[in-house]
């Protein structure tokens, strides 16, 4: 499997460039086309109202929108050139998560970046990164607000448990686990009772991915008390780890946004980019 077609959502966020750059090392690495799809949400005000607004409002409406749009190509363009990439402008009217689902389907991976609820240009995309890790089909890259064009994937944390979510997460993420310096499987078990396998938690699938070239190690962790989410982050912490794969709400998501859980926590407060699979 490798990388050869990948889909970056654009939008009038602070933190676009970032995510552009982070896109783009990835297409570079890969040798893969980038995908750029900007959407313009839908004018949501009733023809009674926008019959009563001046023209000239109208107008100068409209100018602004299609300025923030030209700046947003621009942007879009110029990393395409900057990194002698090839690519395509994708520009759409309607709903974000239903159009960037559909061209999604296309492609091999989705980059997205994380909410910022401080930026109040994007506020009208809440929600928009957890659905569409639901919704895409494919596996979804999120790059956090905070990323400053930093070099990652050379040492990647995995959160394992075994489930249909982290094994597909694993295997989504394979280019680039293929290419990190260093990967480590992390079990974290919240219950010291547990009765292990014949072998340490993440050993199997740590030797599965020694098979596909992987440089790979296994590690466990039992806490009582720290959820596993804080976790997976003190390790990434401590290795010094630029990228973590995790497979996503492998309960439902309600439950996750009414108890938490490690998808809701990381979406939240990840310091790296994160590959999520569902």
């Amino acid at each position: 499997m490798c990388y050869k077609d990948i889909l970056v959502h654009l939008d009038n966020s602070a933190s676009l460039n970032g995510r552009l750059h982070a896109a783009a090392m990835l297409a570079q690495t890969h040798q893969a086309r980038l995908i750029g799809v900007f959407v313009s949400p839908r004018n949501n005000i009733p023809n009674y109202i926008s019959a009563q607004i001046d023209s000239s409002l109208r107008t100068k409406i409209a100018d602004g929108q299609n300025l923030e749009v030209g700046k947003i190509k621009t942007a879009f363009e110029s990393t395409l050139k900057n990194n002698d990439l090839s690519g395509e402008w994708v520009h759409e009217n309607g709903d974000a998560l239903d159009v960037i689902t559909s061209h999604a389907r296309h492609a091999d991976l989705l980059v997205v970046g994380q909410f910022n609820a401080d930026d109040e240009a994007v506020l009208y995309l809440q929600d928009l990164t957890d659905r569409l890790i639901l919704a895409a089909g494919r596996p979804v890259l999120v790059v956090p607000y905070v990323y400053k064009n930093a070099v990652f994937g050379q040492k990647i944390i995995i959160g394992w448990d075994g489930s249909r979510t982290a094994t597909r997460a694993i295997h989504d993420a394979l280019p680039i686990l293929k290419l990190a310096k260093k990967t480590i499987v992390m079990c974290v078990k919240q219950n010291s009772n547990e009765v292990l396998d014949d072998q340490p938690p993440g050993q199997k699938i740590a030797a599965h991915l020694s098979n596909h070239s992987v440089n790979v190690e296994a590690q466990h962790i039992v806490s009582n008390e720290i959820k596993p989410a804080h976790m997976l982050l003190n390790l990434a912490a401590e290795q010094g780890a630029d990228m973590m794969v995790i497979g996503a709400y492998g309960h439902a998501r309600i439950k996750e946004l009414v108890m938490g859980g490690v998808t809701m926590h990381l979406l939240e407060s990840m310091p790296l980019p994160v590959l999520f699979s569902h």
